[in-house]
Protein backbone atom coordinates (compact mmCIF):
# COMPACT_ATOMS: atom_id res chain seq x y z
CA UNK A 1 0.00 0.00 0.00
CA UNK A 2 3.00 2.38 0.73
CA UNK A 3 4.19 1.95 -2.75
CA UNK A 4 0.81 2.78 -4.58
CA UNK A 5 0.72 5.76 -1.99
CA UNK A 6 3.93 7.08 -3.32
CA UNK A 7 3.01 6.53 -7.23
CA UNK A 8 -0.45 8.25 -6.20
CA UNK A 9 1.58 11.05 -5.21
CA UNK A 10 3.52 11.12 -7.91
CA UNK A 11 0.77 11.34 -10.13
CA UNK A 12 -2.19 12.61 -8.80
CA UNK A 13 -1.36 14.49 -6.01
CA UNK A 14 -4.25 16.38 -5.14
CA UNK A 15 -6.48 13.20 -5.43
CA UNK A 16 -4.24 11.41 -3.04
CA UNK A 17 -4.78 14.16 -0.11
CA UNK A 18 -8.16 14.52 -0.66
CA UNK A 19 -8.24 10.38 0.04
CA UNK A 20 -6.15 10.52 2.89
CA UNK A 21 -8.89 13.48 4.27
CA UNK A 22 -11.37 10.94 3.79
CA UNK A 23 -9.73 7.97 5.46
CA UNK A 24 -9.08 10.42 8.40
CA UNK A 25 -12.95 11.61 8.61
CA UNK A 26 -13.95 7.78 8.06
CA UNK A 27 -11.77 6.31 10.82
CA UNK A 28 -12.65 8.64 13.12
CA UNK A 29 -16.20 8.54 12.88
CA UNK A 30 -16.24 4.22 12.98
CA UNK A 31 -13.03 3.21 14.28
CA UNK A 32 -13.03 0.66 11.76
CA UNK A 33 -9.31 1.20 9.54
CA UNK A 34 -11.38 -1.18 7.01
CA UNK A 35 -13.85 0.90 6.41
CA UNK A 36 -11.80 4.19 6.16
CA UNK A 37 -9.30 2.16 3.54
CA UNK A 38 -12.24 1.62 1.60
CA UNK A 39 -14.10 4.82 1.85
CA UNK A 40 -10.35 6.27 0.51
CA UNK A 41 -10.43 4.02 -2.32
CA UNK A 42 -13.93 5.33 -3.38
CA UNK A 43 -13.00 8.21 -3.09
CA UNK A 44 -9.81 8.21 -5.65
CA UNK A 45 -11.77 8.00 -8.85
CA UNK A 46 -14.82 10.34 -7.40
CA UNK A 47 -12.45 13.08 -7.01
CA UNK A 48 -10.50 11.90 -10.06
CA UNK A 49 -13.59 12.67 -12.31
CA UNK A 50 -14.17 15.76 -10.42
CA UNK A 51 -10.97 17.03 -11.42
CA UNK A 52 -11.39 16.28 -15.57
CA UNK A 53 -14.56 17.07 -15.66
CA UNK A 54 -13.36 20.33 -13.99
CA UNK A 55 -10.62 20.43 -16.42
CA UNK A 56 -8.14 20.83 -13.63
CA UNK A 57 -4.63 21.67 -14.03
CA UNK A 58 -3.30 18.28 -15.26
CA UNK A 59 -6.19 16.67 -15.47
CA UNK A 60 -6.89 13.43 -17.83
CA UNK A 61 -9.22 10.55 -18.41
CA UNK A 62 -6.35 8.51 -17.55
CA UNK A 63 -5.89 8.89 -14.20
CA UNK A 64 -9.53 8.59 -13.98
CA UNK A 65 -8.99 4.94 -15.10
CA UNK A 66 -6.06 4.74 -12.62
CA UNK A 67 -7.98 5.28 -9.62
CA UNK A 68 -10.82 2.91 -10.77
CA UNK A 69 -7.98 0.40 -10.87
CA UNK A 70 -6.75 1.02 -7.36
CA UNK A 71 -10.42 1.31 -5.82
CA UNK A 72 -10.75 -2.51 -7.37
CA UNK A 73 -8.26 -3.31 -5.97
CA UNK A 74 -8.55 -2.28 -2.63
CA UNK A 75 -11.90 -2.99 -2.09
CA UNK A 76 -10.70 -6.89 -3.73
CA UNK A 77 -8.23 -6.92 -1.25
CA UNK A 78 -10.56 -5.74 1.83
CA UNK A 79 -13.45 -8.82 0.74
CA UNK A 80 -12.51 -10.29 3.87
CA UNK A 81 -12.95 -7.36 6.19
CA UNK A 82 -16.24 -6.85 4.36
CA UNK A 83 -17.47 -10.54 5.01
CA UNK A 84 -16.40 -9.61 9.25
CA UNK A 85 -18.01 -5.77 8.92
CA UNK A 86 -21.35 -7.16 7.61
CA UNK A 87 -21.30 -10.04 10.57
CA UNK A 88 -20.56 -7.71 13.48
CA UNK A 89 -17.25 -9.27 14.00
CA UNK A 90 -14.85 -7.12 12.55
CA UNK A 91 -12.73 -5.55 14.81
CA UNK A 92 -12.84 -2.02 16.29
CA UNK A 93 -10.36 0.72 17.33
CA UNK A 94 -10.89 1.16 20.80
CA UNK A 95 -8.26 3.26 22.59
CA UNK A 96 -10.39 3.32 25.62
CA UNK A 97 -9.84 -0.68 26.09
CA UNK A 98 -7.89 -2.95 24.03
CA UNK A 99 -9.62 -6.05 25.80
CA UNK A 100 -13.04 -5.57 25.37
CA UNK A 101 -14.70 -6.48 22.44
CA UNK A 102 -17.28 -4.46 20.85
CA UNK A 103 -19.07 -6.43 18.42
CA UNK A 104 -21.26 -3.41 16.71
CA UNK A 105 -21.94 -3.78 13.33
CA UNK A 106 -22.52 -1.07 10.59
CA UNK A 107 -24.65 -2.74 8.64
CA UNK A 108 -28.25 -3.29 10.02
CA UNK A 109 -29.17 -7.29 9.72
Amino acid sequence: MASTMGGLLGVMPGTLIIGLVVWFILFYATRYVAVASIGFGVSLPVCALVITIVGGEDSHWGKVVLALLVMGWIIWRHRSNIVRLREGTENQFDRRNASKSDTRTIFPS
